[in-house]
């Protein structure tokens, strides 16, 4: 018998314990019935309803978690004493919806993380793309001042007035040659002077490389879609 006084168990006499409490009376008996406790079964439903919205919020996926844990637990505690705990179909909804909640965002963001992948990977390619055109720019204002394209980016650089980025959005140097398709009459002694009236600027791309699938090739101003560069990384003008 536990005494009522200290919670430890009575002498084996029934009568008296060790913390001097002594029985004055026989025990109660128990009530023929108990209201069974539906707090946690209610609780978890509730959170799981809730956790619907987890589509829209992410972070209700924390009530998803919570209600999983209490409608695991109810059901454990009816199971063990049915008398004193209750709303065991309310529990083995809550749980099921919670799971189902839980398999759904998590398909849903797995497949999202590809496209939401793809598009980074656009708006960096974009970026790059526009810091290329912005380059493009100079160059033909660079033509059009000196009669043919410079022979380096560093040469442009140096002579233009804007702050010029000559690598793209991962940071890498982007890749310049400029090359002589027309025969011109000026010379300096018995050289003839180059006329570079085309170029190609390249960018390696996300990986570093050139002549992979993700490096971003532009001739004469016009960004190719697909275009295999003739820049080498051992002799390209960075």
């Amino acid at each position: 018998m536990v005494c009522p006084c200290c919670g430890g168990q009575m002498a084996s006499d029934g009568l008296s314990c060790s913390c001097g409490a002594r029985v004055i009376g026989p025990p109660l008996i128990e009530p023929d019935y108990f209201v069974p406790q539906v707090g946690r079964s209610v609780s978890a439903l509730v959170l799981a309803i809730i956790s619907v919205f987890a589509f829209i919020w992410k972070f209700l996926l924390v009530f998803t978690l919570l209600a999983i844990y209490l409608a695991f637990d109810s059901r454990k505690k009816i199971l063990s004493d049915p008398k004193h705990f209750g709303a065991y179909r309310t529990a083995t909804s809550a749980l099921i919806l919670s799971i189902t909640i839980l398999l759904a965002v998590s398909t849903y963001v797995a497949i999202g993380i590809p496209k939401y992948l793809r598009t980074q990977e656009e708006k960096q390619r974009a970026a790059t793309r526009a810091k290329m055109y912005h380059l493009a720019s100079a160059l033909l204002e660079y033509k059009i001042q000196h009669g043919a394209y410079p022979v380096s980016l560093e040469e442009l650089k140096s002579v233009s007035k804007e702050n010029l980025e000559l690598i793209d959005f991962w940071e890498n140097k982007l890749k310049y040659a400029a090359t002589a398709e027309l025969a011109v009459d000026s010379q300096v002694g018995n050289q003839p002077l180059p006329f570079f009236n085309q170029y190609q600027l390249v960018s390696p791309g996300a990986d570093g490389k050139l002549g992979t699938s993700d490096d971003l090739v532009m001739r004469d101003g016009t960004i190719l879609q697909s275009a295999k560069t003739d820049i080498l990384e051992e002799s390209s003008e960075e």
